[in-house]
C-alpha cells in the first residue's frame, strides 16, 4: 500500500506540474486482475486515481464499468490522461464518440400466429426478458399495458428508476424495469438541458419495444392505416435510456454503461438499433456485447442504413446478430374516385436530377395546392410520411392519369387515402438502405446474417411529438410508421425471445444459427428473394441467409454453436495486441489455437488472386438438437465454374446435442474485382422434413 500511496502523490506532482489543457472525455479500459488490492471496490481505485491526477475538484468517474467492461468514464486532460497511462492495470483508452440512431402486420408475415408454431410453444414468449438501449419508452401507451402478464419473473434483478416525469408506479408486469443514461452527453455538452428521464421525448426508443414485446393493441392504426392489431410475444421490457440530441445522437460512454446494466439487471435479450464504429477492440458496441455474450445474452444488432453500397454494413462482430431491412407485402394507398375536391397537381418526380420524390412533395406545401399526384420511375414506391395529401405512381399509371388530363377539358379528381392492402406484392424485398455486406472490420464473418421486417412498420409512438416533423401543425398519434434496419432489429428480438421461451437452454449462438440456417431465401411468390428498386436477385451480401422465418426456426435440427473460447480464438486470429484482447475479454486469455474459420451458420470465401485457380477450405461442427437418431446428407446449390465438396457427405447422429464436424472445399477460377458469387450447402434429414441451409458468398472484394 505504501508502494501505491507513493505512486499517487508522484503522478499528482507530475499532474500539477504540467500546463493543463483543455478536457474530453475518455473511456479508460482496465485489466482488474492487476489493480493494487488495498481498495474496497473497483469504483474506490478509480476514484482515487483520478483524485490522485486532478485538479480540480470533479474526482469522481463520470461512470465505472464492471459487466460491459472494466474501466471507468472520465474527463481528463490530455496531461492527467498520460498520468492515468502510468497507472497500474491501465490497458487503453478511447475518445467518448457520438452514436447515431439507425432509424403489426408485420406479425401476420412472418407466420406467427394462435394456432401453431412459435407463438404457442413458447408460450409467446413467456418470461423471456428483451433489454432494449434507445431513446426511452411512453409508459402509458397500450403496447406496454400488463395485461394478462403473470407475476415477474424470479431472476429479475432490475428496477425501476425512470427519473423526471417517469413514476416507478408506471412500471408493470410488462414493463418491468426502466433507467436511464446520460452523464456521458451532459459531459460532452456541460451546457445543454436535459431531462433526467426513461421517457421517450423522441419516438423511436417506444416505436422498436412496442415491435419488440408490445402487448396485444386492438385497432392499431397510424391516421387509418394498417388497421388491425398490433400484436407481440408474452416478453418482458426493461428499458435503457440514452441521453440523444439530434445533432450528436448518443454517447459511447452512455452505451455502455446502459448495457453494464443491462447485464447486472438479467435480461435474456438485447435489443440495439443504434450505430457502431470502428475496429472490434475500437467499437463501444462490440466490445459491451462481448461481455453481455459470455453472460448468456442474445444480442440483436441493426445491420445499418448505408445501403445498397457493398461494404457499408455497421457491425461485424460474430458474436452479435446483425439484420437487414425486408420489405412486407402491405402498401398503404390512395385512390381516385371521380369527384373535384381542390386542384391537385400531377408532377413527373423522375424528371427532375436533384430532388427526389420526397422533396418534390415537400415544394408543394404551403403553395395552395390541395394534393399531388406524383410519378416515380421504380418498381417499388415509395412508402415513407411525407407530411402533404400526395400519392405516388409508377410510370404505368402515372401515363395512364396524363392521357386522362390531355385527353379532357375539364378533368378532374381527389384522394382518398386510409387504404390498406396486404398480399398486394411480392415480398419480402431487400430494402435500398438496408446496408450490405462484406464487413469491412471482420471480412472472414459473411454479414449481414439475415434480414427481418423493417420498412413501413407500424409501432407505438409518444403521445407529445408529431408523428410527422414535416407535416404543418401537430398531428398527434398513438403509432406511427417508421423504416430502417431499426425497425427490423426488434422483429429479430422479438424472434429470439420465442425460440429462448422455447429453448430456455439454447445458448446465444445457438438461437442465431437457428434463425440463420431456417430464413426464407425465396420470396412469398416462390421466386428468390430481390433487392427493391430493380429485378436483380438479392445476394448474401444483402440478405444474409434471406428473411427470418420463426416457424422454422423453433425446430432446426442441427444447430452452429460457439462459445466464448471459440470468439476468443478468432480474435486472437486477427493478430491483436495483448492490450486489445484484454480490453474485449476483460481477463485473461488463451491464444494457443487462434482461428479465422469461426463455427458460424454462413461461409464467405474470397478469390482475390489475379491468374490461375484458388482453393478454400472450412470446417465446421453440427450440433443435433432434433431427433435423437437422424441422418443428414449435404446438398449443394453450386457455382457455375467452381467445385464444391463436402466431406462426408453424410452425417449419422446417434444421440441429442452430439456434435459432427465436416469440411466445405471450394475451387475455381481467380475473380474480376467487384465479383460476387453465391450458393449454398443444406444437410437434409433424409427420413425427416429439417433442413439446415447456410449460404456460401464467392467474392473478389
Amino acid at each position: 500500500m505504501a508502494l501505491f500511496t507513493s505512486f499517487l502523490c508522484l503522478i499528482s506532482v507530475v499532474a500539477s506540474q504540467l500546463a493543463i489543457s483543455r478536457s474530453e472525455t475518455y473511456i479508460v479500459h482496465m485489466d482488474s486482475t492487476l489493480l493494487p488490492t488495498p481498495f474496497s471496490s473497483h469504483h474506490h481505485y478509480y476514484t482515487s486515481l483520478l483524485t490522485s491526477v486532478s485538479n480540480y475538484k470533479h474526482s469522481e468517474p463520470i461512470y465505472s464499468y464492471n459487466n460491459a467492461i472494466h474501466g471507468f468514464c472520465a474527463n481528463l486532460s490530455p496531461n492527467e490522461l498520460n498520468a492515468i497511462k502510468k497507472a497500474p492495470g491501465f490497458l487503453s483508452s478511447t475518445r467518448d464518440v457520438p452514436l447515431k440512431l439507425l432509424t403489426t402486420h408485420s406479425s401476420d408475415f412472418l407466420g406467427l400466429n394462435s394456432l401453431s408454431g412459435a407463438w404457442p410453444v413458447s408460450d409467446y414468449g413467456k418470461d423471456v426478458i428483451i433489454g432494449v438501449v434507445d431513446t426511452g419508452i411512453w409508459p402509458e401507451s397500450k403496447s406496454f399495458s400488463d395485461n394478462g402478464m403473470t407475476e415477474i419473473p424470479m431472476g429479475w434483478n432490475g428496477g425501476c428508476y425512470g427519473g423526471t416525469n417517469f413514476n416507478s408506479s408506471l412500471c408493470n408486469r410488462k414493463l418491468i424495469g426502466a433507467r436511464f443514461f446520460n452523464k456521458g452527453l451532459r459531459a460532452a455538452n456541460p451546457n445543454i438541458t436535459l431531462v433526467d428521464s426513461a421517457r421517450d421525448l423522441h419516438g423511436h426508443g417506444t416505436h422498436v419495444s412496442s415491435t419488440a414485446a408490445g402487448n396485444y393493441v386492438q385497432g392499431a392504426s397510424y391516421f387509418g392505416y394498417g388497421i388491425g392489431t398490433s400484436t407481440a410475444p408474452r416478453a418482458r421490457l426493461a428499458m435503457y435510456t440514452l441521453g440523444y440530441t439530434q445533432e450528436d445522437g448518443f454517447y459511447s460512454s452512455d452505451v455502455i454503461a446502459a448495457i453494464d446494466s443491462a447485464i447486472k439487471d438479467g435480461i435474456d435479450i438485447l435489443s440495439l438499433s443504434i450505430a457502431s464504429s470502428g475496429l472490434l477492440y475500437e467499437d463501444p458496441v462490440s466490445i459491451a456485447t462481448f461481455a453481455a455474450t459470455q453472460n448468456g445474452v442474445f444480442i440483436s444488432k441493426a445491420a445499418g442504413n448505408r445501403g445498397p453500397s457493398l461494404n457499408s454494413i455497421d457491425i461485424g462482430a460474430p458474436w452479435v446478430l446483425t439484420v437487414g431491412a425486408g420489405t412486407i407485402d402491405r402498401e398503404f394507398e390512395g385512390t381516385e374516385p371521380q369527384k373535384v375536391i381542390g386542384k391537385i397537381v400531377l408532377c413527373h418526380a423522375n424528371e427532375y436530377e436533384e430532388d427526389d420524390a420526397f422533396s418534390v412533395a415537400e415544394n408543394f406545401k404551403g403553395s395552395g395546392v390541395a394534393g399531388a399526384v406524383i410519378v416515380v420511375n421504380a418498381l417499388d414506391l415509395p412508402t415513407d410520411e411525407i407530411g402533404f395529401p400526395a400519392i405516388f405512381v409508377n410510370g404505368g399509371n402515372g401515363k395512364l392519369i396524363q392521357d386522362y388530363v390531355g385527353g379532357s377539358l375539364h378533368p378532374t379528381a381527389s384522394l382518398v387515402f386510409a387504404e390498406t392492402l396486404c398480399g398486394m406484392k411480392s415480398a419480402p424485398k431487400v430494402a435500398d438502405y438496408s446496408s450490405r455486406g462484406p464487413s469491412p472490420i471482420t471480412p472472414s464473418i459473411l454479414k449481414p446474417d439475415l434480414i427481418a421486417p423493417g420498412d413501413a412498420i407500424i409501432g407505438s409512438w409518444q403521445e407529445q411529438r408529431p408523428v410527422n416533423l414535416l407535416i404543418q401543425g401537430n398531428r398527434i398519434n398513438s403509432f406511427a410508421v417508421a423504416s430502417g434496419t431499426s425497425m427490423a432489429t426488434p422483429h429479430a428480438a422479438g424472434v429470439a425471445a420465442l425460440l429462448k421461451g422455447a429453448h430456455p437452454d439454447w445458448s446465444p449462438a445457438a438461437i442465431r444459427s437457428a434463425m440463420m440456417t431456417t430464413a426464407d431465401f425465396l420470396d412469398n411468390s416462390r421466386n428468390p428473394i430481390k433487392e427493391r428498386g430493380s429485378n436483380r436477385a438479392a445476394t448474401p451480401l444483402a440478405m444474409g441467409a434471406g428473411h427470418v422465418n420463426p416457424n422454422k426456426a423453433l425446430y432446426p435440427g442441427l444447430i452452429y454453436d460457439a462459445d466464448t473460447q471459440d470468439y476468443v480464438n478468432f480474435l486472437c486470429a486477427l493478430n491483436p495486441t495483448s492490450e486489445q484482447i484484454r480490453m474485449i475479454t476483460r481477463s485473461n486469455y488463451n491464444c494457443s489455437n487462434p482461428s479465422i474459420d469461426l463455427n458460424y451458420p454462413s461461409f464467405i470465401a474470397y478469390f482475390n488472386c489475379i491468374n490461375g485457380t484458388k482453393s478454400v477450405q472450412f470446417q465446421r461442427t453440427l450440433t443435433n438438437v432434433g431427433k435423437r437418431i437422424s441422418s443428414y446428407s449435404a446438398k449443394l446449390e453450386k457455382v457455375e465454374g467452381f467445385e464444391f465438396m463436402v466431406v462426408p457427405p453424410t452425417l449419422v447422429f446417434r444421440d441429442k446435442k452430439e456434435k459432427l464436424s465436416y469440411l466445405l472445399n471450394i475451387r475455381g477460377p481467380c475473380l474480376r474485382n467487384g465479383a460476387v458469387l453465391h450458393g449454398s450447402v443444406t444437410w437434409v434429414e433424409n427420413e425427416g422434413q429439417r433442413a439446415v441451409r447456410s449460404a456460401i458468398v464467392i467474392v473478389n472484394a
